[in-house]
């Protein structure tokens, strides 16, 4: 095999595992303490990281060197990693079990009280919960900025959602948007700051 054929099957793999386990290459780097240049010269071909940091990155990725450089197949999409497919596994049960917490609180006051209220409103008020829940898990795996953002935001999308609905009568309630779009651009900008700072660090 020639020298730059196997540059450019390291480099793809590099590629397709770091964005299979969600990271970017600056995530890459602070985690292998290299510099996030470095990683995009790897993923470029035009190096290849050395025996040490190969083993780092497989340990991350929960794979095998032999799967890194490509030994073990060519796929341009490889197969979920274990700490992937476990991940995958965790949050989807995570999720599920909100929903059916709104499900059964649903059921039982329908049952119980079947003129008393508006009941499904327990799946709205599921909305905000399962961003927090997707934010708990993306905060404890260290998921990327950009990700714990989008995620986090819909806490806040979904509590304004939550007391529109629940307020809906009340006069002017729809400000409460103005609110979480406020809250949003400040949520944004503190995001934006604590990245900065943790990469200057």
């Amino acid at each position: 095999m020639e020298e730059a054929e196997l540059r450019d099957r390291i480099a793809r793999n590099l590629v397709n595992y770091r964005k299979l386990n969600g990271y970017t290459q600056a995530d890459i780097a602070q985690r292998i303490n290299y510099s996030d240049k470095s990683v995009s010269k790897w993923e470029r071909g035009e190096g290849v990281p050395d025996v040490f940091v190969l083993m780092q990155l497989a340990n991350l990725y929960e794979i095998s060197i032999g799967e890194l450089i490509g030994e073990s197949g060519e796929a341009e999409t490889p197969p979920l990693t274990g700490q992937a497919r476990t991940r995958r596994y965790i949050l989807l049960m995570a999720v599920g079990l909100v929903w059916l917490a709104a499900a059964l609180a649903y059921f039982l006051f329908a049952v119980l009280a079947p003129g008393g209220g508006d009941w499904w409103l327990a799946f709205v008020y599921a909305l905000p919960v399962t961003a927090v829940v997707l934010t708990v898990l993306a905060n404890v795996w260290q998921y990327t900025y950009r990700y714990r953002l989008i995620v986090s935001s819909g806490i806040i999308w979904g509590v304004a959602l939550s007391l529109h609905l629940t307020f809906r009568y009340t006069i002017h309630i729809a400000l409460i948007y103005l609110v979480a779009a406020i809250f949003q651009g400040v949520w944004i900008l503190w995001h934006k700051f604590i990245r900065h700072y943790f990469k200057k660090r």
